[in-house]
């Protein structure tokens, strides 16, 4: 559970960057892929 946490937490700041570079969001949605 403790990296569950740690995803959520990324994703935010990743989504925040989304908007100037689409390229962290593939890049974050490919790591929650694996």
């Amino acid at each position: 559970m403790g990296k569950l946490t740690f995803l959520p937490l990324k994703n935010s700041s990743s989504t925040c960057r989304v908007e100037r570079s689409p390229t962290i969001d593939r890049a974050a949605r490919e790591s929650h892929n694996s």
